[in-house]
């Protein structure tokens, strides 16, 4: 998939060089079919605000205890607090949104703990 924006292109950690694919596509499919475009949109309108969308690099994007994880080099110090409201928005989403359909969740699973609507679970 080519990705919808230069810094969404996956790349290996490891020697910077690109690889197949967009990290989008690293985003599980429930929350990308309920917020994961706008989230995507959002932060790249944050990163043009900023002139630095070119600088910008996504390590990970995953699920971790039930919670959108997203990772990447860090942000300048004078767009923290942007970057962070954008950021604690979707956490606060990803837990309230089925992981596998995007539906509103109904439900936690126990130990390995995902979101999930009635019909999911």
């Amino acid at each position: 998939m080519k990705p919808k924006y230069k810094w969404l292109q996956a790349r290996d950690v490891w020697t910077d060089e690109e690889i197949d694919g967009s990290w989008a596509e690293d985003i599980p499919e429930g929350w990308y079919k309920a917020f994961g475009e706008q989230m995507i949109d959002e932060l790249n309108n944050l990163l043009t605000k900023y002139c630095i969308e070119d600088n910008y690099k996504i390590l990970q994007i995953k699920e971790k205890y039930g919670l959108l994880r997203w990772y990447d080099d860090g942000v300048p110090q004078y767009l923290c607090d942007e970057y962070y409201e954008w950021l604690d928005k979707y956490e606060a989403l990803s837990v309230k949104t089925c992981i596998k359909c995007g539906k509103p969740a109904t439900h936690t699973t126990k130990g390995y703990v995902v979101p999930l609507c009635d019909e999911c679970k």
